[in-house]
């Protein structure tokens, strides 16, 4: 068998092939570069959402931290003295100190330092005992319901006895600011 080919076949064939390279470029080809951008535009959008994802967790992570963090305040409004009760709170702190079998030789509260909504007030306790009422001074100290920081602690040897230590302790007490406006007092904000 053999094929014969007639040249206005091949015209025809020729035209046939041309109109289907024009119909490619012309008509596929912007049809395929829409769908490659399409392609990248979903993939930018799906690392967006991966990334909410992760921004989600972070936020869910900072909620549970901001909660945790609200309690504790909740709980230090609820213990903190009023101004009013810082003189009964200074005459426990030296009855504490007396029944440890301490010797108070000076107790000095500091000027107050006042801030948005707090009242830091310093506290200074020069005392004279052995190194087990010191401790034992410091443990009712910390078994306050009131928080109390220990900002500064010196111990040494007394100067009048081989037995006595000296100890200065440097305390800080936080208080509610009563100078705060009615407006944030309202405000039921933790500090």
């Amino acid at each position: 068998m053999h094929l014969r080919i007639d040249r206005n076949h091949l015209g025809v064939l020729g035209m046939i092939l041309v109109g289907l390279g024009a119909y490619g470029y012309f008509i596929l080809r912007p049809q395929y570069l829409y769908v490659k951008k399409l392609r990248e535009e979903l993939h930018q959008l799906h690392q967006g959402v991966d990334q909410a994802g992760d921004l989600w967790v972070g936020i869910q992570n900072v909620q549970k931290e901001l909660e945790k963090a609200t309690r504790y305040v909740q709980a230090w409004q609820a213990d903190a003295p009023n101004p009013g009760e810082l003189a009964p709170l200074f005459g426990q702190i030296t009855q504490l100190a007396k029944q440890s079998g301490l010797t108070p030789t000076r107790f000095s509260p500091g000027n107050k330092i006042s801030y948005d909504r707090l009242v830091k007030i310093p506290l200074t306790i020069v005392c004279q005992g052995d190194f087990a009422q010191i401790h034992e001074f410091l443990y009712s100290l910390e078994k306050l319901p009131q928080i109390i920081w220990i900002d500064r602690f010196a111990i040494e040897k007394a100067s009048k006895s081989n037995q006595q230590l000296q100890c200065e302790i440097s305390l800080v007490i936080f208080t509610e600011n009563p100078e705060i406006s009615d407006q944030i007092k309202d405000s039921k904000k933790p500090i």
